[in-house]
């Protein structure tokens, strides 16, 4: 301990400094473990400009939804999520396309669970994505599908794995939320013309983590100084 005019000083030492560094570790250490971890976007389903595309058939709608596929999945993962955004690619004609989300209700049927906002698509202008906002809710094995309303020529892609790749297609009025539909026809060796951007549910919470040591300061007898008196 250093006197100053006769007077005790307190001195900086391990003490506050010290007790300030180890408080200031363990909060980062706190802090990092309650970061939640990243979320890891999967896209589902496949969106191309090489499509097959039939010329204007029935009139109405023409709404589609993956039934099966390999290699691409259209079906919302195990846990569930959201859907955070969506695309399509336009076809030779210009079109009217909405997403759909179709969720299974039996054998060659499926309940629409949700259906985006109409989108008019200029005829040969490539891939077009658009968010969804707010993000839309989706469970697992839910499909995706789509429905073209202006032109309803159909637009998929064609694969070479038969029944491992089936789309089905049902035509008439666009299709409401809560709807059931069980007039799909299924085309083997094709893809929906669809994607869409998936995020799961966020992990859970971390454990706290340890407690932050108390701040070890000068002592009392160190931390006070007593002024001097000046007597004339």
């Amino acid at each position: 301990m250093k006197k100053f005019l006769g007077v005790r000083a307190p001195r900086r030492g391990p003490g506050l400094t010290g007790g300030v560094t180890a408080v200031a570790v363990a909060l980062v250490g706190v802090l990092a473990l309650a970061m939640p971890p990243a979320v890891a976007q999967t896209t589902l389903g496949d969106a191309q400009a090489n499509q097959h595309c039939d010329s204007v058939s029935n009139g109405g709608s023409f709404s589609v939804v993956q039934e099966s596929s390999v290699g691409v999945s259209y079906a919302v993962p195990a846990g569930g999520g959201t859907l955070t955004s969506w695309s399509v690619a336009a076809g030779p004609n210009t079109d009217t396309f909405q997403l759909e989300v179709w969720r299974p209700a039996g054998a060659n049927t499926f309940t629409l669970v949700f259906i985006s906002s109409p989108q008019v698509i200029l005829a040969n202008t490539g891939v077009h994505t658009f968010p969804l906002s707010p993000a839309v809710a989706v469970n697992a094995d839910d499909r995706l599908g789509l429905v073209n309303t202006l032109d309803d020529g159909y637009c998929l892609q064609s694969t070479a794995n038969g029944s491992a790749d089936a789309v089905g297609a049902t035509f008439g009025a666009v299709p409401a939320p809560g709807d059931t539909r069980s007039d799909f026809i299924t085309f083997e060796g094709w893809h929906a013309n669809v994607a869409a951007t998936f995020e799961p549910p966020p992990g859970p919470t971390p454990p706290p983590g340890p407690t932050p040591p108390p701040t070890t300061g000068p002592s009392a007898a160190e931390a006070v100084v007593t002024q001097p008196s000046f007597t004339g």
